[in-house]
């Protein structure tokens, strides 16, 4: 495979860089209540900067549990979405992620607020999405037909807002 394989799906990509704020709460919430409930990204990989905070956790896809992702000054987070999952035919598969509410006050009698930055990196809207040439073979087919970007991540929109409701 080319090392500039991944170049021209960029070059109108539609990636997003979005401020996640959770603000502080004075009254503790029903338990199972998340910040942000559990999901997977939908395009190839997420880039996030949190703060101190803390909250994040990431599932172990081997026995399901949550792990809390740490703060670690000066230092990146990054989540492999659901299009790098289809791209590489699930050897690298996308993070399912929640974010929790913090369970202690802070001295100004509030359950802190929460502020992270996220780089959503998605690819050319009307790029094939297609199993990588080195990710399938003969013994290993690909587990996903050829889709365009945008009705991949159309789909996961509309599924998405299908649920509990």
């Amino acid at each position: 495979m080319s090392k500039y394989w991944f170049h021209n799906k960029i070059t109108e990509h539609r990636s997003a860089l979005r401020s996640l704020y959770y603000p502080s709460f004075s009254s503790p919430l029903p338990q199972n209540q998340y910040r942000s409930s559990v999901h997977t990204d939908y395009g190839a990989f997420t880039i996030l900067k949190q703060d101190s905070i803390g909250g994040l956790q990431v599932q172990n896809r081997l026995d399901d549990k949550w792990i809390d992702v740490p703060f670690i000054e000066n230092s990146f987070v990054i989540n492999l979405g659901d299009l790098m999952s289809r791209w590489t035919n699930d050897h690298w598969v996308s993070t399912p992620h929640r974010v929790l509410s913090p369970s202690n006050k802070t001295n100004d009698g509030l359950y802190p607020c929460r502020q992270s930055i996220a780089f959503f990196c998605q690819i050319n809207p009307n790029e094939i999405v297609k199993c990588i040439p080195t990710c399938y073979s003969i013994d290993k087919p690909s587990k996903y037909p050829p889709i365009k970007s945008w009705d991949l991540i159309m789909q996961k929109y509309l599924a998405s807002t299908k649920k509990n409701y």
